[in-house]
């Protein structure tokens, strides 16, 4: 089993440094791939995660001061996860026949390359192929100087261009001949007779509307009143949204088909331990093992010891069972856990005991 920690490479955003101790193999070409635990997906191209491994080429070198491999990752591993650090995740390193794995643990200040204004992965697609510089565009001749005599000809166009202006705006003053305007013709009068009809038509119609209205409405006779027997309908009950325990409980779950929104209603309602688990028992039991492993994962993160040991308890091979949500025991991740517990809690003695047998 590797010891695998992400530790943060200076104060450069995006980069940090992969420590590896406990591989037995050469240093050179070798090949990781890693795992999230939470739907057990691998990291891709691009920062996407797929359901099938994805190998990455990788060369260590090792320390001088110690067993550790180093190996300096950019913002393709880096951003990847630090977009959820909750999670945990395991890494896979093979060569050839020989592979292991460990836990990758973050530790120091890590910071994303968005830190620095960079993209995910600007530094996979970086050109570093050195570009020639662009050759200096000629600077354009200065135009000679004319001559005395160009500047004598250039003058006289002036004048001649001058004088045919006056001209022509001597010959635009000059009176001309009107010619008188013929009379308009008379236009027809057929609108006026369209008018005319359209105003009767519209006095008819009023006279016809009055002589209506004038005319007494029919009245029917009023039914007397009986007396009734049949109760008032009752008002209808108002639909309340669920909060306590309602937003966790087994009828929630059943009509809420997204794991998100039930987890997330289900922690706003700031559930006890006892509370978490017995949700995550019925979870179990409707086999959606998403939801069971988020809500161990959110509620162990957030301090809670309680919940934390029992998802310790899923992965130490003492107490796994092969029924449940979690497909195989782990003894790496299962100290994990544990140790977030004694975080939560420093007096926790089942954690404690557990991960001494576990580490030795």
């Amino acid at each position: 089993m590797l010891k695998v920690e992400l530790v943060a490479a200076g104060s450069k955003p995006g980069h940090a440094l992969l420590n590896i101790q406990g591989w037995t193999g050469d240093a050179g070409a070798l090949e990781l791939s890693i795992q999230r635990n939470q739907d057990q997906y691998y990291l891709g191209d691009q920062g996407s995660w797929s359901g099938q491994p994805v190998w990455f080429g990788i060369s260590l070198d090792a320390q001088a001061d110690g067993p550790n491999l180093v190996a300096e990752v950019g913002p393709w591993l880096v951003d990847a996860l630090l977009l959820e650090p909750q999670m945990v995740y395991m890494l896979y390193l093979r060569q050839n026949a020989l592979n292991d794995k460990g836990v990758l643990r973050l530790k120091g200040n890590l910071l994303s390359s968005q830190a620095a204004g960079q993209s995910l992965h600007q530094e996979a697609h970086l050109d570093r192929t050195p570009k020639p510089a662009p050759k200096p565009e000629p600077l354009p001749e200065p135009a000679p100087e004319p001559t005395p005599a160009s500047k004598e000809e250039h003058f006289s166009a002036q004048r001649d261009e001058a004088d045919d202006l006056a001209d022509g705006s001597s010959l635009a003053a000059e009176p001309r001949e009107t010619r008188p305007t013929p009379p308009p013709k008379p236009r027809s009068k057929a609108w006026l007779w369209i008018l005319l009809g359209l105003l009767l038509a519209g006095a008819i119609g009023a006279g016809v509307w009055w002589w209506l209205q004038q005319r007494p409405a029919k009245t029917e006779p009023t039914p007397e009143p009986t007396a009734s027997t049949e109760p008032a309908p009752a008002s209808a009950p108002t639909v309340s949204t669920p909060t306590g325990e309602a937003a966790c409980a087994t009828e929630a779950l059943q009509q809420n088909s997204d794991d998100l929104a039930f987890i997330r209603g289900c922690l706003d309602s700031k559930p006890n331990a006892e509370q978490v688990l017995a949700v995550i028992e019925r979870a179990k039991a409707a086999k959606r093992c998403n939801v069971v492993q988020r809500l161990y994962a959110f509620t162990a993160q957030s301090g809670n010891a309680a919940v934390a040991v029992a998802y310790a308890a899923e992965y130490d091979p003492k107490t796994f069972k092969a029924e449940g949500c979690i497909k195989s025991a782990d003894k790496e991740t299962a100290q994990y856990w544990y140790e977030q517990a004694l975080v939560a809690d420093p007096n926790n003695a089942q954690a404690r005991e557990r991960l001494e047998v576990l580490k030795k």
